[in-house]
């Protein structure tokens, strides 16, 4: 029926919509903090959001997750508009943009049972990257970074990984995995000397970045070792990498040195600025740190010792990473001796009212629920509850129901 597909396209691009835009200001917030490699889940990014979101990776490197290729986008000139190579069509593949331009298109080389329709990808090559340092990247996309036994690794992949000094790992993975994905980057980071951006959907979990850094792996306590975030948490992980000093021979160097392999920055939530929980927990956090010099460890100790209760109860309330750091932060804050020791554990992602769209969403879901009120065929036995049905979307179109 022409107007279930006219409902599916609207949701579509009310998706691409408001996920373009989140996607923007994590971006603006990841350059802010200097951040020069972000990696995105798999799925994450739809294709439509790219030639918006490529200028946005100035003086950064970007994977942008995966997508599917649809021809439909390469008929409607996606591809050719954003980059002078096209995907192949049925390949589910991982954007690479380097300095605000595409770079590559990674293919994905393995499929799991739910993606029985897509084509196996036939290439794979390590990605230099000039900035800050000279190293070579290598993209590894979820089941891709597991299989090194199957065919298409050995094939394709094969000895050229050992060349990368950093893994990209978009993931789609259930939580149940998460393990299997840990061990293997333990594996790479303290064996081999990569350091893992490993990048996973929030209800999965795992989102984290394995580095050798000469302490316990895989995860140490945040702000002394990165942290891997929680189920259903959306966030960032930011750690300062010293990818010179993490390669094997090195480690000798590193025992009586003060030099780390790699310095946590952040493990920082996004806090959508329209769900009530995080408007309330933003006006607290404003109400105690908002006149606080924070380049003062005087003033931001004096702010949480005079907010004790306040920081205590928005803990209990928070997401498990946020409630980590703030107890962390009413614990040792009177052991602090820099401003970047508080900081740590009060960044997030501030994100604008223009990110969520509940209305949009709500007054699509609105118009489908009334067209298939009006085309049902009511009985005897339901005909008056289908009229109370019509009656509560009357209102709600009118505005009488929330």
């Amino acid at each position: 029926m022409d107007w279930r597909k006219n409902a599916g396209r609207e949701l579509r691009k009310l998706h691409c919509e408001y996920q373009q835009k989140r996607i923007a200001e994590v971006l603006g917030v990841c350059r802010a903090w200097g951040v020069h490699l972000v990696v995105f889940p798999e799925y994450s990014v739809p294709p439509e959001c790219l030639e918006a979101l490529l200028p946005l990776t100035r003086d950064m490197t970007v994977v942008f997750g995966t997508h599917a290729v649809e021809p439909k986008l390469l008929s409607d000139g996606l591809y050719a508009r954003i980059g002078s190579s096209s995907p192949q069509p049925g390949t589910s593949v991982a954007p690479v943009a380097i300095n605000g331009a595409l770079h590559c298109y990674q293919p994905k080389l393995n499929k799991t049972h739910l993606e029985r329709d897509m084509l196996l990808g036939v290439a794979w090559d390590t990605i230099d990257i000039a900035n800050p340092i000279t190293l070579k990247l290598g993209v590894l996309i979820c089941l891709d970074y597991l299989s090194r036994d199957a065919a298409p690794f050995r094939a394709y992949v094969g000895d050229k990984i050992g060349a990368c000094r950093l893994l990209a790992v978009p993931s789609l993975t259930p939580h149940h995995t998460i393990g299997e994905f840990n061990a293997r980057s333990t594996s790479e980071a303290k064996r081999l000397g990569r350091a893992v951006v490993y990048a996973n959907i929030a209800n999965g979990g795992g989102t984290s970045i394995l580095v050798d850094s000469g302490m316990d792996m895989p995860h140490a306590e945040f702000p002394y070792g990165i942290p891997e975030l929680a189920r259903c948490e959306e966030g960032v992980v930011v750690a300062d990498i010293d990818c010179e000093l993490t390669a094997p021979d090195e480690k000798p160097s590193r025992l009586f040195s003060d030099r780390t392999a790699a310095v946590p920055i952040a493990a920082a939530l996004l806090r959508y600025a329209t769900v009530e929980e995080e408007v309330s927990a933003n006006t607290q956090m404003a109400r105690i740190f908002g006149q606080c010099d924070m380049n003062s460890c005087l003033s931001l100790s004096n702010a949480v010792e005079s907010n004790d209760a306040a920081l205590r109860q928005l803990a209990d309330e928070s997401p498990q990473t946020r409630q980590l750091r703030l107890n962390m932060l009413l614990d040792r804050h009177d052991q602090f001796r820099e401003p970047e020791d508080f900081l740590r554990l009060l960044r997030d992602v501030p994100l604008s009212e223009a990110v969520y769209p509940s209305s949009d969403v709500d007054a699509l879901r609105l118009e489908v629920a009334e067209h298939l009120a009006s085309t049902f065929k009511t009985t005897n036995d339901d005909a008056e509850a289908m009229d109370s049905i019509r009656r509560r979307l009357a209102e709600q179109r009118r505005g009488g129901m929330r």
